[in-house]
């Protein structure tokens, strides 16, 4: 469980995008057993961002044509399926698919404004079943936008869910990314300094509040929900429970053959005992340093 709050600039000549983060919180497993921020780059690099208004979205390393890319009628069908008249402006729902099961392609509904912008408001794709995506049993994207300061649409929600199994069937491990848009303002005139350096700059703001979760619920654009809730919880709750401190000390000297004593690690085990017909029976001890050494 991973929650960001950032600030994000952009201009478009030239194109650049800088991202403020001013709060961050993760629940996190003992950083001794586990690589927190080598799992959190990886997963990052697995949910891309989704820009369907992009001729190719790359999704877990390969790239699928948008449905809506100038050449998208060569490789998609279209249906309209639905009109919707309870929000306004109208909409129409014009379902697609592709017109080859194998090619990387989604499948799904998009929602289009019934009025001169012609808009998409909203979009719903999965891939289909067909096509190889290695472990992956399922994945899902919902799009939602709203209008800005001048008219315009752009993207208020972006939801990503992947489900992840060796198997079409049986126990799986689904991940979820979903994230949020408020308060664009455009057509103002931001100075060069904005926008120097590297593109995301951590700048978290001090915790003024006495509760935590009173200023984490007031930086929310949406409530967690209370299986969300308990997550931070659970984990704290988990790691100080001694049968899987125990699972994980020996788990951890299984894979990697070192037994972890705080700032030094004895190892690796495979060592500790040899024998050959010349010198007989040999032990052999050793050891390393860790990150708490320093």
């Amino acid at each position: 469980m991973e929650e960001k709050v950032s600030k994000v600039y952009f201009k478009n000549k030239p194109e650049k995008t800088k991202q403020y983060i001013i709060a961050e919180q993760k629940a996190e497993f003992d950083a001794k057993f586990i690589d927190n921020e080598g799992l959190a780059t990886y997963f990052n690099k697995l949910y891309d961002k989704v820009d369907i208004y992009d001729n190719n979205i790359t999704l877990l390393t390969n790239q699928f044509l948008s449905p809506i890319a100038n050449s998208a009628p060569t490789f998609y069908r279209y249906y309209i399926t639905d009109t919707i008249k309870t929000t306004f402006p109208h909409l129409i729902e014009l379902s697609f698919f592709p017109r080859s099961k194998g090619d990387f392609l989604f499948q799904g509904k998009l929602y289009i404004t019934l009025d001169n912008q012609y808009a998409v408001q909203g979009a719903k794709m999965k891939v289909s079943e067909d096509i190889n995506l290695n472990f992956v049993r399922d994945l899902n994207i919902e799009l939602t936008f709203d209008k800005d300061n001048i008219n315009k649409y752009y993207l208020s929600r972006s939801a990503l869910g992947i489900d992840f199994a060796l198997t079409g069937k049986g126990t799986g491990i689904q991940g979820n990314r979903v994230v949020y848009y408020k308060n664009y303002v455009n057509g103002i005139t931001r100075p060069d300094s904005i926008y120097e350096g590297s593109e995301t700059v951590k700048k978290l703001q001090p915790i003024l509040s006495k509760d935590e979760r009173q200023y984490w619920a007031g930086l929310r654009q949406t409530p967690l929900t209370k299986q969300e809730m308990v997550i931070y919880q659970n984990i704290d709750s988990l790691q100080t429970m001694p049968s899987y401190r125990r699972f994980m000390d020996v788990a951890a000297l299984v894979l990697s053959g070192y037994k972890q004593m705080g700032p030094v690690e004895i190892g690796p085990v495979n060592t500790f005992y040899s024998y050959n017909p010349v010198e007989g029976l040999r032990l052999r001890i050793g050891g390393r340093s860790t990150e708490q050494l320093s």
